[in-house]
């Protein structure tokens, strides 16, 4: 089965769409340590944020690569 250059436009402009709208303003709001820099070390799924969790250099680096990549 062969798929379309026009299915792989269309799906290319859905997964942007999500990036631009949803997944780096998401990051881009909650992630960010204003007072210590780098990112969060720990978000809840009802956006609690754990002012005292240890920051992951694994974690902090994904974020940055993937906002450089980006």
């Amino acid at each position: 089965m062969s798929i379309s250059q026009e299915t792989i436009a269309g799906f290319r402009r859905q997964v942007e769409r999500e990036w631009l709208d949803n997944i780096a303003p998401f990051w881009s709001r909650y992630a960010p340590d204003e007072e210590y820099g780098g990112f969060r070390g720990w978000i809840t799924n009802d956006l609690q944020i754990d002012e005292q969790a240890e920051k992951g250099i694994v974690l902090n680096s994904r974020i940055l690569w993937t906002f450089a990549q980006a």
